[in-house]
């Protein structure tokens, strides 16, 4: 007699049940979904669009590097220096998305790719400073941290990879071959695309993570890191505390299901036996969450702080910081190789 497995009922039996628990807690899921909108609102949006459009802009028109110094740091090889420093300035899915962008026309190899999403993929400087740094009033908080999640995943590139000697697929090149015009739309509405895309995992993850608090409230912070790890990070500035900085540098780290979500989303861009493979993402995430977790608890140890408020919405993003990046880009550009032929 043939034995049926009772799995394929679990996922439609789930999804049920979670329609019911939608049904049955109306209020903590709308609290969830306008607090979600407001962080994207005010927040996410802001910070990622016109980084995303500048990023996307660059990539096109191959105004970016293709070698430098920072590829040869992280071991990367073809053109990843300008994905690396736009997924370190604006944040996830920045990097994700333009390490996409090199795997389809075949400037880096398939393998590589995957790396080069892993390692450009963390929250971005204005986010860790701005709302991270406020929850716990220390910008310099914010700061430690992105500091620190380079720092380790530069360590996790480096021993992973593979000096740049894997040869790319000979595709050529198309860069510039359309008008700045039709460049510069297609940003925009990309970047308008990634954005919304963004918000929506934000405020489904953020709806899902209130509704299983409110079913199992022990584990309501602990489900709450694993699925959206901007309210993970508000969830540690309430517990305050070493605990809580710890809690909030894990958050910050492992990124959440959301973040997850949001790679493999760029990566289904990607026809199915060319998507790369997100297992370097998830192994980067375990290891930044580790070390993220315990520096921030040795940093408040050190430097006790006292968490400010758990409002994402408590400090707009510096001018400095915001200008900082468009004028690094082009000094990074200025010191490329193809730069450097350009200039009198």
């Amino acid at each position: 007699m043939r034995r049926i497995s009772p799995f394929p009922m679990l996922a439609p039996a789930a999804g049920v049940f979670a329609m019911l628990c939608l049904l049955l807690m109306p209020e903590p899921a709308a609290d969830a979904a306008l607090d979600a909108m407001t962080l994207a609102a005010r927040r996410l949006i802001p910070l990622l669009f016109p980084y995303s459009v500048l990023s996307t802009l660059m990539l096109r028109r191959g105004w970016l590097p293709s070698r430098g110094p920072l590829s040869a740091l992280y071991r990367l090889p073809g053109d990843c220096e300008g994905v690396l420093f736009s997924g370190m300035a604006a944040g996830f899915p920045v990097g994700a998305s333009g390490a996409v962008q090199l795997y389809r026309s075949g400037r880096i190899s398939r393998e590589d790719s995957a790396r080069l999403a892993a390692v450009s993929s963390l929250p971005s400087p204005a986010f860790l400073t701005g709302a991270a740094g406020a929850m716990w009033g220390s910008v310099r908080y914010g700061w430690f941290l992105w500091i620190a999640a380079n720092l380790t995943l530069l360590v996790f590139s480096r021993l992973t990879g593979n000096d740049g000697k894997r040869p790319t697929i000979p595709v050529p090149d198309s860069r510039g071959t359309e008008s700045f015009s039709v460049d510069f739309t297609k940003s925009v509405t990309d970047s308008a695309s990634a954005c919304l895309s963004v918000t929506a995992f934000v405020v489904f993850f953020r709806v899902t993570a209130s509704v299983g608090s409110a079913l199992i409230p022990p584990a309501g912070p602990l489900l709450t890191m694993l699925l959206e790890f901007s309210a993970g990070v508000r969830e540690g500035a309430a517990l305050g505390g070493i605990r809580g900085a710890a809690f909030t540098g894990a958050s910050a780290g492992f990124g959440g299901i959301s973040v997850l979500m949001q790679i493999a989303a760029r990566n289904g861009d990607l026809p199915g036996e060319r998507a790369f493979s997100l297992k370097p993402y998830l192994c980067s995430r375990i290891l930044l969450a580790a070390v993220l977790s315990a520096a921030s608890a040795v940093w408040a140890y050190n430097f006790p702080m006292t968490a400010a408020s758990p409002v994402v919405s408590v400090a707009d993003a510096s001018p400095a910081l915001l200008c900082a990046v468009p004028l690094l880009l082009i000094l990074l550009r200025s010191c490329s190789p193809e730069g450097r032929k350009k200039l009198p």
